[in-house]
């Protein structure tokens, strides 16, 4: 038989095996004419390959020791020779090109698969195809591709003692298809499209090594017992690389080569030019599509293979959310992208793919978009030019009118900012017209105060909110939950808000809660800013101090803007002022102290016994403490960065902490690395105070030259103390009742 003949019969049979069973007869009958011996042949492949299951690859039941099938029983002559440094056992499979075997490899002694071409159709065509095939699998090294462990050639009395080549690779014990395994697992959508990413994972591993597969179907996706995926038979795979391209044009050109209801548009038109590695993205688009809805996107088993072929590269497969509504949405699109007529509008790889799909098993937003309506209405204007123009003129004039009323409306009542009073007596919600959309007030109760207020966004560009912050001291009146942490929607409900926060009895700690019979209820909202404080999380978060109304126990806070708590500790402290130093993420803090009791630290002469402090932490997320924040600092996560008193004692009298306490340094210091700390006068005789400044650095230490004093200070100089006399230092240690220094002790007076 020539090797043109072999070549005839094998390009017949391939294209046969594309028809439905129904139609092979006729084709064969039209293609052979009257060479009935050309036709016995084909007829021949077609029976035997009628026997090949689609799950060929997988392994026989039977255990390591049991013996080989004896040739009688499989009709294979190879059963029980050996080749190379393999022992065939059986029959695995057989395909088109060739037989897979189960074979015994000596050294290193395993049970490998074992491919040998078919006797009979090994032209040169053929025996090129079979040798890239080797040639292209020992480049893959990748866990979800069936390795090859060794390639060459053999002689067999059968094919007239010629050369025929084989190779060894690995074999895929207990293997099915990933859509049977899909089945017969009863997978859930998350875990097929889990599964389906190891598939995308070992493609683009193939096309870096500048491999096109071209045959990607679930028959060729395997996965064993583990659910490890496996991709098998690159027989018909493509080299992108320019030096193989070559060789196989000529015996490619004009071929359908692959499975026709998973080719994509280009590969039916049988063009080796115009395929790249996105055919491959198409294939595994098809893929995808059955694996999630159980059917493929297109009908075309009982077509003609011409008709399949302008099914494919014309019709618009049907939306997956068809079949299965559960599919609705970003997933759909994914799916729909993939199976892209133009190439240039698919994933540009297989990475790009898999990446999506972990999006959304993330579930984060997908890059890939649904086409538009506008991209639909630019399509009907193509067909129909007149009927386009008067829409698009009346469009025109009805979208300026449109846009009109609704810049308007947006001017009069969209929310545009967020005003705190300057006694905390009222925020205010303004539109850009200014406008005043909605008024926030904490009622008529005493010492009633808005503490903060910001307006802030929430979430992606997908579902993105505009919330109004707001910390309130005794809101009754304005809200049903008073002394809370609460956000708004702006662009919603602005009575009711979408989440609320306080102090609950539970969160208090156990002693003061028993000892003293706090409720969670009286600890307001007592001061707050909103920074982004943990950097690695999405959007910034709120930072609040609930304090009690009567004592100085607080809890210091952190939320995220949905209200989930994120940092938790105690002080015992009343706190004035908070600033974040984000360059060196350290939350500065200032107010005086509440368990740091002047008398006992030997200074009983104070009239005010709680000194003014200054101090930073480090947040940590995670950290939810029910214990207070120790005095002294440390690495320990409930001690603090630095802490600073304003010294000397005595100046606790003359001296408080200013209303805002911290403010951000002046421009000629690091604003990111610094902070301004202040105190005020007490008990001026004309009823105004004076301020002293002090800039601190990372490490609470004053920089030279920073302190100043206010003009009123100036002014009243002559009464005031000496600003070169006050200083930040250590708080003072505890002095033991039985060693007073002089002049300390009652009873010596």
């Amino acid at each position: 038989m020539t090797a043109n003949i072999q070549e005839r019969i094998h390009a017949i049979f391939e294209r046969a095996l594309q028809l439905a069973e129904d139609q092979r007869s006729a084709y064969v009958s039209e293609a052979c004419a009257d060479d009935a011996r050309l036709r016995a042949e084909v007829e021949s492949l077609l029976a035997h390959n009628a026997r090949v299951p689609e799950d060929f690859m997988r392994a026989p039941e039977s255990t390591e020791g049991s013996k080989p099938k004896a040739t009688s029983e499989s009709g294979d002559h190879l059963i029980g020779r050996r080749i190379a440094a393999y022992t065939i056992r059986n029959v695995i499979g057989s395909g088109g090109m060739g037989t897979v075997y189960e074979a015994q490899q000596h050294n290193p002694k395993r049970i490998v698969a074992l491919k040998v071409v078919r006797a009979g159709i090994a032209s040169d065509s053929a025996l090129r195809r079979f040798e890239h095939e080797s040639q292209i699998l020992a480049r893959l090294l990748h866990r979800n591709i069936a390795q090859i462990y060794e390639a060459g050639t053999f002689r067999d009395e059968s094919a007239g003692d010629l050369p025929l080549p084989f190779f060894a690779m690995e074999r895929v014990p207990d293997a099915v298809s990933i859509t049977r395994f899909a089945r017969q697992r009863g997978l859930s959508m998350r875990d097929r499209l889990a599964l389906f990413t190891q598939v995308c994972d070992a493609v683009q591993h193939g096309h870096q090594k500048g491999v096109i597969h071209r045959d990607l179907k679930p028959g060729n996706i395997l996965v064993d017992s583990s659910a490890q995926v496996k991709i098998i038979d690159f027989g018909v795979a493509r080299s992108t690389d320019s030096d193989v391209a070559a060789t196989t044009i000529q015996t490619d050109a004009g071929q359908l080569i692959g499975t026709i209801q998973y080719m994509s548009p280009e590969q039916c038109e049988a063009d080796p030019l115009g395929l790249d590695t996105r055919s491959d993205i198409y294939a595994l688009g098809v893929v995808l599509y059955e694996l999630l809805t159980g059917q493929p996107p297109y009908d075309v088993g009982n077509r003609a293979l011409h008709s399949a072929a302008r099914v494919i590269c014309e019709q618009p497969p049907d939306r997956p959310s068809t079949i299965n509504r559960k599919l609705r949405g970003d997933i759909e699109i994914v799916v729909l992208k993939a199976l892209e007529k133009d190439r240039e509008k698919r994933y540009a790889s297989a990475a790009e793919l898999g990446e999506e799909i972990d999006r959304f098993l993330r579930r984060e937003p997908i890059e890939a978009k649904a086409p538009t309506v506008l991209t639909r209405l630019l399509r009907w204007a193509t067909r129909h030019q007149a009927q386009a123009t008067a829409v698009l003129c009346l469009l025109i004039a009805v979208s300026v009118l449109a846009a009109t009323r609704v810049a308007t409306s947006l001017y009069n009542s969209r929310a545009w900012d967020l005003r705190l009073s300057d006694d905390g007596r009222e925020a205010t919600l303004h539109a850009l017209s200014g406008r005043v959309i909605k008024n926030w007030r904490p009622g008529e109760v005493r010492n009633g105060r808005v503490v903060l207020a910001k307006l802030v966004k929430q979430g992606g560009a997908a579902e993105e909110k505009r919330l109004a912050i707001l910390g309130f001291q005794h809101a009754h009146g304005s809200t049903p939950f008073p002394n809370s942490l609460c956000a708004f929607n702006v662009d919603g409900d602005l009575d009711r808000p979408l989440w609320e926060r306080h102090i609950k009895d539970d969160d208090i700690p156990e002693p003061i809660r028993l000892e003293r019979g706090f409720a969670g209820m009286e600890f307001c909202v007592a001061n707050g800013i909103v920074e982004d404080v943990f950097p690695e999380r999405t959007g910034t978060e709120i930072v609040t101090v609930h304090q009690h109304g009567v004592t100085t126990h607080s809890a210091l806070r952190v939320y995220d803007l949905k209200g989930n708590l994120l940092f938790q500790v105690w002080v015992d402290a009343q706190i004035i002022g908070m600033y974040w130093m984000r360059e060196v993420r350290l939350l500065a803090l200032a107010g005086f102290n509440g368990s740091a009791y002047w008398p006992k630290r030997g200074h009983t002469e104070v009239r005010r016994p709680h000194p003014s402090v200054v101090f930073a932490i480090r947040l940590e997320e995670g950290l939810i403490a029910h214990n207070y924040l120790a005095e002294k600092p440390g690495d320990d996560s409930l001690r603090p960065a630095w802490y600073k008193c304003l010294l000397p004692p005595q100046m606790s009298d003359r001296f408080n902490v200013t209303r805002r306490g911290l403010v951000r340094p002046s421009a000629k210091y690091d604003r990111g690395r610094s902070v301004q700390f202040g105190v005020h006068t007490l008990d001026m005789s004309d009823g105004k105070s004076g301020s002293m400044w002090w800039t601190l650095d990372e490490f609470g230490h004053p920089i030279s030259g920073s302190q100043t004093t206010g003009d009123l200070y100036k002014l009243n100089q002559s009464n005031l103390p000496d600003p070169r006399e006050v200083y930040l230092g250590p708080l003072p240690p505890i002095v033991d009742a039985g060693h007073r220094p002089p002049g300390t002790d009652p009873k010596s007076k």
